[in-house]
C-alpha cells in the first residue's frame, strides 16, 4: 500500500478536548477560543457540544460574524480546482464520493442551519436536497446511489435518516444512538460509531433492512470515527491509538483479525484519512496548529 500524505492546517482536537475536560464546562458557561485556526475551529464544535456560549477573538480579516468562508476542493496531477464554496459556510464531516464518482455529497453549516447538498463531480450543479435536518457527522451515499445516509440530531440524539435526491421528504432508518455511517460495498451493511463511554466507543453494523449485522468487536477512542471499506467489503480501515495520535489500522471482518498498517512518529498526528477505490493508496490529512484555546468566565449582566 502506497501513502500519500496530505497536510492542511487542521486538528483532531485533543488538545483542545482536554482544555474543557480538565475545566468545569457545562451549559450556560461562557468560553472564549483565541484563534479559529484548527484547534480553535474544534475548539467552538466542543464547545457548541457542551451548549456553552462562545465567543471568538482574531485579528483575521477573512474571520467575521458570519463565521470563516470554506470551500471544497479537488486536487490532481499537483493542481487544486476549487468546486464549491459558500459565504460563511462550514463544511463539516467531509465530502462523500458517490460509488461510481460522478456526484459528491456533503454536509454544510451556514447561517444558523446545516443543509445537504449534492452536485456533480466537477462542482457543477450543486443543490440541496434536504435543510430540515440538524446534520452530525459525514454523509454516506445509501446503496443504489438515490440516497444519502446521514446521522441528525433527534431530540439531542444522532439517529440514522436517508435523504432521497429527488427532493423527496427524509425518512428514519435506525432509532439508536449513531454517527458516521460507511456502507459496504454492494450495500449489505452499514457500520456506524456508537454513543462515546468515557473517551471510547464501540463499532456496530446493521443490515439494508436495519437489522442487527454481525461483525467482530470492534472499540476505539475519540477522533477515531471515520470508517473506510476495503475493496470488496471484507476488511475495515480505522484510526487506532490514544487521543493525540493513532495510526491506520486494518480489521478482517471474517477472522476478527486486526493488523496495524503504520508506524507513525509520535509528532506525526492524523486528522483524517481516506482510501482509493482501488484500495492501493491511503491520503492522510495531518495535524498542524499554532491557535489556543482559553476558558473564560465572563462577568454575568
Amino acid at each position: 500500500m502506497t501513502l500519500t500524505f496530505n497536510s492542511p492546517d487542521k486538528h483532531l482536537g485533543g488538545v483542545t478536548y482536554g482544555g474543557y475536560s480538565d475545566s468545569i464546562v457545562t451549559k450556560g458557561k461562557k468560553v472564549g477560543v483565541a484563534g479559529l485556526g484548527g484547534l480553535g475551529h474544534m475548539g467552538v464544535k466542543f464547545a457548541h457540544a457542551y451548549g456553552v456560549y462562545v465567543v471568538v477573538f482574531t485579528t483575521s480579516p477573512n474571520v467575521s460574524t458570519a463565521g470563516t468562508s470554506e470551500s471544497i476542493w479537488k486536487l490532481a496531477n499537483g493542481t487544486g480546482t476549487e468546486l464549491w464554496n459558500g459565504p460563511g459556510a462550514q463544511v463539516f464531516g467531509g465530502p462523500a464520493i458517490a460509488p461510481d464518482g460522478r456526484h459528491i455529497a456533503f454536509s454544510v453549516r451556514q447561517h444558523g442551519r446545516t443543509s445537504l447538498y449534492v452536485m456533480q463531480a466537477d462542482g457543477t450543479n450543486a443543490r440541496i436536497v434536504s435543510d430540515s435536518l440538524d446534520l452530525q457527522g459525514a454523509p454516506a451515499w445509501s446503496p443504489g446511489e438515490q440516497s444519502i445516509t446521514s446521522a441528525a440530531s433527534d431530540h439531542g440524539i444522532p439517529r440514522l435518516f436517508r435523504v432521497p435526491i429527488d427532493g423527496r421528504p427524509s425518512v428514519p432508518f435506525l432509532q439508536e444512538y449513531l454517527v458516521d455511517p460507511a456502507w459496504a460495498p454492494g450495500g449489505r451493511f452499514v457500520v456506524y460509531s456508537g454513543p462515546d463511554i468515557g473517551t471510547q466507543f464501540s463499532v456496530k453494523a446493521v443490515t439494508a433492512e436495519a437489522a442487527a449485522h454481525s461483525m467482530p468487536a470492534l472499540t476505539l477512542t475519540r477522533g477515531a470515527r471515520h470508517l473506510t471499506f476495503l475493496p470488496g467489503g471484507r476488511a475495515l480501515v480505522f484510526l487506532r491509538g490514544d487521543i493525540q495520535h493513532k495510526n491506520l489500522w486494518v480489521l478482517d471482518l471474517e477472522t476478527g483479525a486486526e493488523r496495524q498498517l503504520t508506524n507513525l512518529t509520535p509528532d506525526f498526528d492524523i486528522h483524517d484519512f481516506d482510501i482509493s477505490p482501488d484500495g492501493r493508496e491511503v491520503v492522510l490529512e495531518r495535524v498542524r496548529e499554532r491557535s489556543d484555546v482559553v476558558l473564560l468566565d465572563l462577568p454575568r449582566r
